[in-house]
């Protein structure tokens, strides 16, 4: 996955899970993973097999339509909380 695929599939992830209302916290909880680690996916310091965000959207309760559909080229990478 190119950098910039890399850095838009974190900022869609992070703006998906800050729609739902859930910490990065909570969200490690729901899919199994760290805090640390999916913090270093939304900001785009960990490339991810394909499954990953997979189980992420799941745990949001989104779908993949949903991350495709998702619009975050001029978001800035820290508008959403942990």
């Amino acid at each position: 996955m190119s950098q910039r695929s890399t850095l838009r599939l974190g900022r869609k992830l992070q703006r998906l899970r800050g729609m739902r209302g859930i910490t990065a916290a909570e969200l490690d909880s729901r899919v199994g993973m760290t805090q640390p680690a999916i913090s270093r996916i939304e900001n785009s310091h960990h490339d991810v097999t394909f499954k990953t965000p997979e189980g992420i959207l799941a745990a949001l309760d989104y779908t993949l339509t949903d991350l495709a559909g998702l619009d975050v080229e001029d978001e800035p990478a820290d508008s959403v909380s942990a």
